[in-house]
């Protein structure tokens, strides 16, 4: 029976069609896939590379001779290396596209007596006394590099890719091969790099500094079971030149103290030197410097026992040798000033303490302090201002990884500070202004930043602070906005960098990649007001301020400048961890074994390294500086011929 259709209904065709459409028979055809380079005769192995200009789609090949297809051949997912005559046949499909048309590719490849150079180290293998990066390069352009560390042979398809330097911080085999288009595979280059352990450097207690009397230092090794010898005379002492330390050291008179520790089987540590001065204490005046209506007389004391004091009135400064010998109290019939020196055999002569008596001279706030030398003239509350760092601004550059020593470029936060401190009359505090300017942050994380004290002398009940730049919530102020739970007064300036400086976009954190965009640094001041007329300038002591940061967001992780101790709400049980040495017994914090820190403070300002800019490459007298414990190159961050890499320092 025949049956002929004479007749479909609109609505019949449209069903027909979206029928057609949805399975796939009106869909466009992916373009034929194509190789580079293109099918030829070649000398020595190619590697090939196969794409289709139709996007999204999927490739499969076969080298059998046999058709691919959606379910069979193998999926392309990267370059293919052949050292054979091969026939590619290729297809792409998937997507929005139905299968393309099957492209065949024929490769002849004829030998070659070419071999890709062998990979050189660099370091050579051997023997260190410290971790190590290790390149690898050949000398054969464009080629490709693979190793192992576990032993085995690496080959064409097996090891790690080679992309940069390889860390090695413990004895590793390392074996290697190079490959190139055109080339024979390399020979195999293998090394041992055998890091030797090394005896930590001697710790002095107490440190090097000046001192007012004859002192007792101790000399301890970290290194358990180590021996350590010294020296006092200014020379290096050795594993067998110096003595033997066996019992504390009384220093009578200022010398230079040398050290090393060695013990058998490991390297010997690195020397530490300090220089300890014995100073006789300045002299003191009775009545202290001011301004008096009548003739008075001034007392002059030290309190170095059986120190002999010398003084001046005509403006010079007095010596051990040179003016009036004190015997008798000074009298001050007119305005002038009083010059004086303590001096005594055996210990260095003192600094010289200066004050101005001056005599009928106005004082029109009635503060006790002479109009020409008040500030504030008007304001019987404040009379004088202190200012520190001297020079007007310094420099704090952290690096946030501790324990763990990092890429050690310090310019993961990097702020400069001033503090500007008021006294009234009696030289009681009244207020500080301290005035931070965040420059840079180097990292990812998101770091805090803060300070503490000296000491105690002042309690925080005694302090009001406005200021801080706080925007999270793992910080717990006072009512009167110092940190709680601190038995130091604790001040958080920020708790998170990235909140204050604008991300630009590009670049390894802000302010610190070569090339990418600056972004202008943030200035945050913190107002700190004391009870009045209560503490001496002398209590607050913030030449020895103890500024740290909070790494991430963690309060407890804390890094510090080394040496000062953690804040009461650190985590210490980070301490001597990964590559950190501290030891509290002995007042040893943030220090690696060689005395590298984790932060560091300038009294200028520092021009900081850029991202992944190692401090030791980039300023050139850095380590000696820390071997010495700061006895040599005291200046080696400053801009002098010969003394840091320009190339490394960060500029916008």
């Amino acid at each position: 029976m025949k049956i002929y259709i004479k007749y479909i209904s609109a609505v019949g065709l449209a069903l027909f069609g979206l029928l057609m459409f949805s399975s796939g028979a009106f869909a466009a055809k992916a373009a034929k896939p194509t190789v580079s380079p293109s099918a030829g005769t070649y000398t020595g192995p190619r590697t090939i590379t196969m794409s289709s200009s139709s996007p999204g789609v999927t490739i499969r090949y076969t080298t059998n001779g046999q058709n691919p297809s959606e379910t069979s051949g193998t999926i392309y997912t990267g370059p293919v290396r052949i050292t054979e005559n091969t026939t590619f046949k290729i297809v792409a499909y998937g997507g929005t596209y139905s299968k393309s048309s099957v492209g065949s590719y024929q490769f002849k490849i004829n030998g070659t007596s070419v071999t890709t150079s062998a990979p050189v180290f660099s370091p050579s293998d051997g023997n260190f006394s410290s971790s190590q990066t290790v390149t690898i390069s050949s000398s054969t352009s464009g080629a490709v590099i693979r190793y192992t560390t576990d032993g085995t042979t690496p080959t064409v398809t097996s090891g790690t890719l080679y992309t940069s330097g390889i860390s090695v911080n413990a004895t590793t085999a390392i074996k290697a091969i190079a490959y190139a288009d055109g080339y024979k595979v390399s020979p195999v280059t293998s090394g041992t790099f055998t890091i030797s352990s090394q005896v930590q450097s001697p710790v002095f207690s107490p440190e090097g500094g000046n001192y007012n009397s004859p002192q007792t230092v101790t000399i301890v090794s970290p290194t358990s079971g180590a021996s350590i010898r010294f020296t006092t005379d200014g020379t290096v002492p050795t594993d067998e030149v110096g003595t033997v330390y066996t019992t504390p050291i009384s220093l009578s008179s200022s010398m230079t103290l040398k050290a090393i520790a060695y013990k058998s089987g490991m390297t010997n540590s690195y020397i530490t030197s300090a220089v300890y001065v014995l100073k006789c204490i300045a002299p003191v005046f009775t009545p202290s410097a001011g301004s008096f209506d009548k003739p008075i007389k001034v007392t002059l004391t030290s309190e170095t026992p059986g120190a002999t004091i010398r003084y001046t009135v005509n403006g010079e400064a007095p010596t051990s040798t040179s003016g009036t010998v004190y015997s008798t109290q000074v009298s001050v019939n007119t305005t002038m000033t009083i010059k004086a020196i303590a001096y005594k055999s055996g210990l260095d002569d003192s600094d010289i303490s200066m004050a101005a008596f001056a005599l009928g001279s106005e004082d029109v706030d009635n503060d006790g302090v002479i109009d020409p030398e008040d500030e504030y003239p008007n304001d019987p509350t404040r009379a004088l201002v202190n200012t520190f760092p001297a020079s007007g601004t310094g420099t704090l550059a952290f690096e946030d990884l501790w324990p763990s020593q990092g890429d050690f470029d310090l310019n993961d936060v990097v702020v400069d500070f001033s503090f500007k401190t008021i006294t009234d009359g009696s030289n009681k505090l009244v207020e500080t202004y301290c005035t931070f300017f965040l420059r840079a942050t180097g990292a990812a994380l998101k770091n805090g930043f803060g300070f503490q004290l000296a000491t105690n002398s002042i309690p925080a009940s005694a302090i009001t602070v406005s200021g801080m730049r706080l925007t999270r919530e793992y910080i717990t102020l006072s009512a009167k906005g110092t940190e709680a739970n601190q038995n130091i007064p604790t001040f958080i300036v920020f708790d998170n960098a990235f909140d204050l400086l604008d991300n630009p976009g590009s670049g390894a954190g802000i302010n610190t990649t070569l090339g990418a965009p600056y972004v202008s640094p943030v200035t945050i001041v913190l107002h700190i007001v004391y009870t009045p007329g209560t503490y001496d300038l002398e209590l607050l002591d913030i030449e020895h301020f103890n500024p740290f940061i909070m790494v991430n967001m963690n309060r407890g992780r804390e890094v510090h400048l080394p040496d000062y101790a953690p804040t009461s709400l650190a985590d210490q049980t980070l301490f001597g961890t990964s590559h950190d040495t501290s030891i509290p017994g002995i007042g040893r914090y943030y220090k690696t074994a060689n005395n590298l820190p984790w932060a560091l403070i300038t009294y200028e300002i520092f021009d900081y390294p850029s991202e992944k800019a190692v401090i030791m490459d980039t300023y050139l007298h850095f380590a000696e500086w820390v071997q010495s414990s700061g006895t040599k190159y005291p200046d080696w961050y400053k801009n002098v011929a010969g003394y840091r890499n320009e190339a490394n320092i960060y500029k916008h």
